[in-house]
């Protein structure tokens, strides 16, 4: 049985800290949901290629950490309260 600390409580609806903490890295170099939100407005203003492709890019990494989070929890122990 592996003895991995137990993923950190996230205060937050991010997926980052947790996926951080399992080793992922977006390509991105400042990845948010709120940053996404501000590349969309730049998209959807100057309909720059280079911005779509940032915001596709944090799609995709966003998708492959869920992923990370979801094998990561499917491997963990199930363990009744107070054990």
């Amino acid at each position: 049985m592996s003895r991995e600390p137990a993923l950190a409580i996230t205060l937050d609806w991010s997926i980052g800290g947790p996926a951080t903490l399992l080793k992922f890295k977006w390509r991105d170099a400042d990845p948010s949901g709120a940053a996404s939100i501000e590349w969309f407005d730049q998209w959807v203003e100057a309909e720059d290629p280079k911005v779509k492709q940032r915001i596709l890019d944090y799609n995709e990494d966003d998708c492959r950490a869920m992923r990370v989070l979801l094998d990561r929890m499917r491997e963990m122990e199930i363990r009744q309260y107070g054990d």
